[in-house]
């Protein structure tokens, strides 16, 4: 589902038949992948599917049957099932320091990276040594990109690396020169609709969860688990939006306090994905476009004059970056209260971005 014509091309490279990917294109008499290594970035929005393309295709390599998916059925793919393979690894941030307490960011260490370089250097027991390095943007937190630059540009024979990144731009210049680039994109709606997550709710509700979901499966199946909890409290979520706009400094606490029960509570992000909706079709209707979600249809056209359109870029801006955060482990609290105080003015909004919006850019952005 979804992004077909990237799966074919990782599915190609399974089959032993490297194909031409989007990025970096190999040089004339490069050897293909069954002569050597290879690095590839799997790059594109949260829950559209890289990780699970990285890690089945790290499996498909070392399938005794040599297809384009892994059988699941031989002796390779049982060690696989069972997350326990001699050669597929996984690194991924570190989501706590030595004491217990949360990081600010998603770090994947230098120790990490010298492992996992030392690791693909030993003859494979299968086909390949397969390293996947989930949430890659922590390669730039620490230096362990400049760990791994070697064997990114020259992996060892029989040595294949994946990272997967949600943003291309946050990994350094030199690592992404050493990849081929696979870039993901958003679902459809009608892909969305698909999901079997959603086969459960209304029709109705189904619609709402795919234009909350802007593009995401993994957005989608979240908010199909959580839409109990997440309908019951989104009328309270636009009323707090409402109010953030024309909230004076004394009554930001109030707000904070109102919203004191979601600060750490597990459904934020789904939370999260009902304002970046509600900003969006406020966006929309400032362009004279119909909303995805006409549940508010009302409270938007109620709201729209107090909004510009480079004042609504910025509000998504800043919804974005506060799902980024809770990506790099950023705490619960600290990101819904820096939310609030960037979409009620008192923090910049644009999170320090030099380029501001202008009307021009942002249609091309729907």
């Amino acid at each position: 589902m979804g992004n077909r014509a990237v799966l074919e091309q990782l599915a190609a490279l399974a089959g032993r038949s490297p194909a031409p990917p989007e990025g970096r294109t190999p040089q004339p008499g490069q050897p293909g992948l069954d002569c050597g290594g290879r690095s590839y970035l799997l790059a594109g929005p949260e829950g559209v599917g890289k990780r699970s393309a990285a890690w089945e295709l790290a499996a498909a390599l070392n399938c005794l049957k040599k297809g384009m998916r892994p059988c699941g059925r031989c002796q390779s793919c049982l060690e696989w099932r069972g997350g326990g393979h001699r050669d597929l690894k996984l690194i991924a941030p570190r989501s706590e320091t030595a004491e217990g307490k949360r990081r600010t960011q998603g770090v994947i260490t230098v120790e990490a990276a010298r492992e996992a370089r030392d690791w693909l250097s030993l003859k494979p027991s299968y086909a390949y040594r397969v390293l996947v390095i989930d949430g890659a943007e922590g390669l730039s937190v620490s230096d362990a990109g400049d760990v791994l630059l070697k064997v990114l540009e020259e992996p060892p024979p029989r040595a294949v690396l994946f990272l997967v990144a949600a943003d291309e731009e946050a990994l350094a210049a030199t690592v992404r020169s050493r990849c081929q680039i696979f870039r993901f994109h958003p679902l459809t709606e009608a892909e969305l609709l698909q999901l079997p997550a959603l086969a459960a709710l209304p029709a109705t509700e189904r619609r709402s969860v795919v234009a909350l979901a802007a593009g995401s499966a993994g957005v989608a199946q979240a908010l199909a688990v959580d839409w109990d909890v997440v309908s019951a409290r989104r009328r309270e979520m636009m009323q707090v939006l409402r109010q953030l706009r024309r909230a004076q400094p004394p009554e930001l606490l109030e707000r904070l306090e109102a919203l004191e029960k979601w600060l750490g509570d597990p459904i934020l992000p789904s939370l999260l994905a009902v304002a970046r909706s509600w900003y969006r079709d406020l966006r929309r209707l400032r362009l004279d476009l119909a909303p995805f979600d006409s549940t508010w249809q009302a409270e938007l056209a109620d709201e729209l004059s107090d909004w510009s359109l480079a004042d609504l870029e910025l509000a998504l801006w800043a919804v974005e970056d506060a799902h980024e955060a809770l990506g790099k482990f950023v705490s619960t609290r600290a990101t819904a209260n820096v939310l609030i105080l960037r979409l009620a003015g008192v923090l910049p909004a644009d999170g320090g971005r030099e380029a501001r919006p202008t009307a021009g850019t942002l249609e091309s952005g729907l």
